[in-house]
Formats: C-alpha cells, sequence, structure tokens
C-alpha cells in the first residue's frame, strides 16, 4: 500500500491511498491567458475495471499564486483525505455529465483568441535527488505543466514530470517540450515553486 501526499508551503492539501485504484495523478498547470498564475488538481479512480469508472477528485483547480510551492511525497503509510468526489457532487447542475472529448483544433482557437495576462512563467523544480531545475517559459510558449502520476502498472515508481507546450502543440495534439522526465521511489518528494 502506497499514499501520495500534496502540500502546498508544507501544509497538507489532500493525501491519497493508491490501494484499489488504477491511476492518482497530480497535475499543477498554468497558461498565459489565465488569470490565476495556476492551480493545482488531485485525482484518481479506476476506469472501466470490470465495467466500473469511479473517477475521484480531491482538490478541483485549486487557484495558486506566485512564491507558492507544491510538494509530492511517495509514502508507504498515511491517512487518506476522505473518499474524493464525483463530478455529479462538485458541479450538480452540469448539463451533461459525460461530456464530449475536446476538440483540440477549437481548444487551440480559443487560447489564441483569449487576452494574454503574463508574458512567462518562472518555475523551479527540486526533484527526488535533491537537484533542480530551473525553468523559463520561451516567448511562443503558452502554457506548462507538472505532473505526478501513480499508476497501478507501475505501482512502485511513479512519475514526475514538467513541461511547456504552445498554442500549435496544442492543436497538432503533441505533448510539448518536456524539461523534466523522472521516476520517484517510497520515501521520495519533489517540489515545484512558483518563482514568478
Amino acid at each position: 500500500m502506497s499514499y501520495l501526499r500534496i502540500e502546498i508551503d508544507g501544509v497538507e492539501a489532500a493525501t491519497v491511498n493508491t490501494d484499489g485504484r488504477d491511476v492518482v495523478a497530480v497535475r499543477v498547470g498554468g497558461t498565459k491567458a489565465d488569470h490565476d498564475y495556476a492551480d493545482l488538481g488531485v485525482t484518481g479512480g479506476t476506469y472501466d475495471s470490470e465495467g466500473v469508472t469511479d473517477h475521484r477528485i480531491w482538490v478541483d483547480q485549486m487557484p495558486l499564486r506566485v512564491g507558492q510551492a507544491v510538494s509530492v511525497v511517495f509514502v508507504e503509510r498515511g491517512i487518506q483525505t476522505g473518499e474524493g468526489h464525483r463530478l455529479s457532487d462538485l458541479y450538480p447542475d452540469s448539463a451533461n455529465p459525460d461530456p464530449a472529448p475536446i476538440d483540440p483544433v477549437k481548444l487551440a482557437q480559443e487560447e489564441r483568441e483569449a487576452p494574454k495576462v503574463r508574458d512567462r512563467y518562472e518555475l523551479k523544480l527540486t526533484i527526488a535527488d535533491g537537484a533542480s531545475v530551473r525553468l523559463v517559459t520561451r516567448p511562443d510558449d503558452h502554457g506548462f505543466a507538472f505532473h505526478v502520476l501513480w499508476s497501478k502498472w507501475n505501482p512502485d515508481r511513479p512519475s514526475a514530470s514538467l513541461h511547456t507546450y504552445t498554442i500549435e502543440s496544442v492543436a497538432n495534439g503533441e505533448p510539448g517540450a518536456y524539461a523534466v522526465r523522472e521516476k520517484m521511489s517510497v520515501g521520495e518528494a519533489v517540489r515545484l515553486e512558483l518563482v514568478g
């Protein structure tokens, strides 16, 4: 049994038990058009396992600001933060509980038309071995994404990554440019600082 513990500025935001799940995902991301500097999401569940899908949300688009730091720790023991919410719990008035897939070309066009709020991102990622990577987005980068992904297919080694992407890479369904791709072991942590 293992857990992902997520902290913001050293304060626990959520702890999720991986037992019985297919995936547990932590995401921090932002675009030059977002009013919030970045946001945090923590999700997980089982997906079409013997015909059953159970998607849960522990943290839903929590706004983050410059100067904050998000840490993710992979631990053997912990106390889970509740059972997580279903989409229907968070959005009871949603007309379509099973929305259509996002069209990347349409999404890219919407992002092109959105007014820009900032010119760049500056981030510092400290990886499990203590080394740090500083990332400043390039002029054509539209946004960034930091992920920690635990899966039942590689349960002892969750992945951690940080990448940037352009509007064109979104339109083409491309992953963007990776600054970091690492694997974590039990007891290790990664820390993303939103520098400016």
